[in-house]
């Protein structure tokens, strides 16, 4: 018991005995009680007074005045209802129900003769928000001014001043809040996203955001409310872990301030893109060597403090970084190094949540000194210098079994107490509670099959090898792909391959392609593919030149863009890639308890998490084989086993060959869809993809080169098996110097390769 609950307790026992106390006793013999508990006697008095106050404004012992003197009195037990598990008590034996901060309760389901009264506070806006804000810091100060009315509401959902919130008031203060009248949330907002929202610009926030807590509605209002309180659009920079949300939030952003002429110019990136861009304000080539490549040169500029990128820093108005619990490695180093970049006066609104880390085997281990900076949420949350918020409420789950599941698995995870082990097999028990179907196989028709659903593997390499499954029995499905592998529009490198950088694209050349085109581009006319080319320049001009196409292709604009192959059906992915995906239905194909050393329980248990919570409606479990594999140095992953060899998705490792042949036989594979192999024509000679009917598409380049001559061991071609092409996507073409010289088309591929022998152990190497 705290020192009030002390009082309090102490407070009643004395009214109840006597029926009836004078106030300036009841005063002195509390303040003397105080200072057996080692309180300091000049504190004593005053806290002897606010427990009293307490007690008679929350209703469990009566004041009145006899003859001028202030009285304190008995009264009858009453009970005000919470909610469906808590009742508060007051008046009555002081011994009946137990302890709810300064006052008592029993279950809401006990027998009660008196009637119960409803928990019902007629309380503003501003009094409501504060009660969020209570939630944020998980205390209540006594410093902070109250009105009675939120005093008193506080007092009935058992906070005391002056001490952390218990479990139970948390939780009834986070439901009570979701139960607010609209008139008490502004913009759609609920009250801790309110807070947020209302921040001022220069703020610099680390808001915590759990599963289906409205992250990106929180995002989207914060930039509208940046821009309408004089922040320029132009100098908003929002970075996001996707390119499908920073695409949401531009388009919400652009929506609500249709109306307003400077509404537009957010500026949206992936973290990888936008140090693609920081590097490319100063350098020619920022692309080149790929996006770790731009990471760690713009990272060490920044540290160094280049004044041409300082420069190009200096016009952020506002920093907006999203899902920073998995901006890990190398890419945490850069956004620390952009933040202190910044000037003081600069705000900075950071979105994360501790729960759902499951980067951190992409994080370099070696430099890790403490768990506390192994991500970018973790690392700011330990920051002094930096205001904690959260959102408090789930708006996703949409069962009890989903809500039941979001509050105490998140509790469960954040369980110190308990052993990482039993925190894993304390989160699967609850999403077996949670799933509506169990056991379910991947072809089993109670799993409702749709576009807008989710199938969930654990490893990539278990998702190519369930898509591989449904392929083989003509299961319409759509695979993720991995990494930054990105689907560009295919019909913009069909009809400008072989033509050079510098070549203007005329109507009469897009109408010539689309004709040439076999089979011809469905839903397409030759006026929208050349309004999508001038778009994709990106210049406003009439007549597009290439060179402008070439630049926006290798940027992989969103409009043009998507991460996954396959044009029906669910999609299948990671649990890495579905982060910030949700569904009604969700099957997660959940793999065996781990048996291997060195396991990252923790980790894991937050991939069960993630897997769980992007179920709005039903999830679904079904158990799923051990894939078993590895993953090289240089990002090729080996399946082994039976069927197993080198998976491959996307075009990774591939470059184009000149001319159009190669990118009409290409298009025309787009849609037929045939199995596919490699061969050369000696061992010192080039791989090249060859289709069934054995015509050359792509050359092969290293690393995946090197694996092919691994697989080959000195054969000229491996074998047709269950390699194939899934659709094809516009590249930019390069010469060897990495210099752009064009735009072509490339092949996407799914499936295994695989050597003329049995896959054996040595995949693993």
């Amino acid at each position: 018991m705290t020192p009030r609950q002390i009082l309090a307790d102490f407070l009643r026992h004395e009214v109840f005995s006597l029926g009836s106390l004078s106030r300036s006793k009841s005063i002195t013999v509390l303040a003397v009680k105080a200072q057996t508990l080692g309180i300091e006697k000049d504190i004593s008095h005053t806290l002897a007074i606010e427990v009293l106050d307490d007690l008679v404004l929350a209703g469990d012992i009566g004041a009145w005045t006899s003859f001028g003197e202030p009285m304190l009195l008995f009264l009858d037990r009453r009970a005000t209802a919470i909610d469906e598990q808590n009742t508060v008590i007051f008046g009555g034996a002081p011994a009946d129900g137990e302890l709810f901060g300064l006052l008592r309760r029993i279950a809401t389901d006990t027998v009660f003769e008196q009637e119960t009264s409803e928990f019902s506070p007629n309380l503003s806006e501003v009094e409501t928000q504060s009660i969020a804000a209570l939630v944020n810091d998980g205390k209540w100060s006594p410093s902070v001014s109250l009105s009675p009315a939120l005093r008193k509401a506080l007092l009935h959902l058992g906070c005391e001043p002056d001490a952390k919130l218990s479990a139970p008031a948390d939780d009834i203060l986070k439901e009570w809040l979701l139960t607010l009248t609209p008139a008490s949330q502004s913009g759609g907002l609920d009250v801790s996203q309110q807070i947020v929202v209302s921040e001022d610009q220069n703020a610099r926030l680390v808001v915590t955001a759990g599963p289906g807590c409205g992250k990106t509605h929180t995002a989207s209002a914060r930039v509208i409310e940046l821009v309408k309180s004089g922040v320029s659009p132009a100098s908003i920079h929002l970075i996001t872990f996707t390119r499908v949300a920073a695409q949401e939030i531009s388009e919400r952003v652009t929506s609500a301030l249709a109306d307003q002429v400077y509404g537009a110019g957010i500026q949206s990136f992936t973290l990888d893109s936008f140090a693609w861009h920081l590097i490319g304000s100063i350098e020619d080539q920022a692309a080149s060597g790929g996006f770790d490549r731009s990471i760690r040169r713009a990272s060490a500029l920044l540290s160094a403090r280049e004044q041409r990128l300082l420069d190009w820093v200096g016009r952020i108005g506002h920093l907006i970084i999203d899902e920073a619990q998995d901006v890990v490695g190398i890419r945490q180093e850069l956004c620390t190094q952009l933040i202190a970049a910044l000037p003081a006066s600069v705000g900075v609104t950071v979105f994360g949540d501790w729960a759902q880390a499951i980067y951190g085997a992409w994080s370099d281990q070696s430099k890790k000194t403490s768990s506390s900076a192994s991500n970018l949420h973790s690392h700011l949350s330990a920051s002094e210098d930096w205001k904690k918020l959260e959102l408090s409420f789930n708006h996703r789950a949409g069962s009890s079994k989903l809500k039941a599941l979001a509050s105490n698995a998140r509790e469960a995870l954040g369980d110190t107490e308990l052993p990482n082990k039993e925190r894993y097999l304390l989160v699967r028990e609850m999403l077996e509670n949670a799933a509506s179907t169990q056991g379910a196989d991947l072809l089993d028709q109670r799993i409702p099959w749709s576009f807008d659903n989710l199938i969930l593997t654990r490893s990539r390499m278990a998702a190519e090898t369930a898509s591989a499954r449904l392929s083989l029995r003509g299961r319409p499905h759509r695979l993720k792909l991995s990494g930054h592998t990105q689907v560009v529009e295919p019909l913009i490198g069909a009809i400008c391959a072989g033509k050079t950088a510098g070549e203007l694209l005329t109507q009469s050349d897009v109408e010539q392609r689309m004709e040439a085109l076999s089979p011809a581009p469905f839903g397409w006319t030759s006026d929208e593919a050349y309004d999508l080319l001038k778009s994709v320049a990106g210049t406003g001009k009439a007549v597009p030149r290439l060179s402008d196409i070439v630049a926006k292709i290798e940027q992989s604009p969103i409009l043009i863009a998507h991460d996954y192959i396959g044009q029906s059906g669910p999609l299948i992915g990671s649990v890495h890639g579905a982060k910030g995906k949700e569904a009604e239905d969700v099957f997660f194909l959940m793999p065996p308890i781990p048996d291997h050393e060195d396991v990252d329980w923790d980790e894991e248990a937050r991939v069960l998490f993630v897997a769980g919570s992007r179920a709005s409606k039903r999830l679904h479990l079904g158990r799923t084989r051990p894939v078993f594999g590895s993953v090289r140095t240089d990002g090729s992953r080996w399946i082994s086993g039976r069927g197993g060899g080198l998976a491959l998705s996307g075009n990774d490792g591939l470059s184009p060959l000149p001319g159009r042949d190669a990118v009409d036989a290409i298009w025309e594979a787009t849609f037929d869809q045939p199995r596919c192999t490699f061969r050369r024509e000696s061992v010192d000679s080039e791989w090249h993809l060859v289709l069934q009917n054995g015509k050359a598409v792509a050359i092969a380049i290293d690393p995946l080169a090197e694996n092919l001559n691994y697989l080959a061991d000195g054969a000229l071609s491996l074998p047709l098996g269950s390699l194939r092409i899934a659709g094809s996507s516009t590249v930019v073409a390069t010469r060897r110097d990495g210099k752009p010289i064009g735009v072509s088309l490339l092949p996407v591929l799914q499936g295994t390769a695989r050597s003329g022998s049995q896959f054996d152990e040595k995949g693993n190497a």
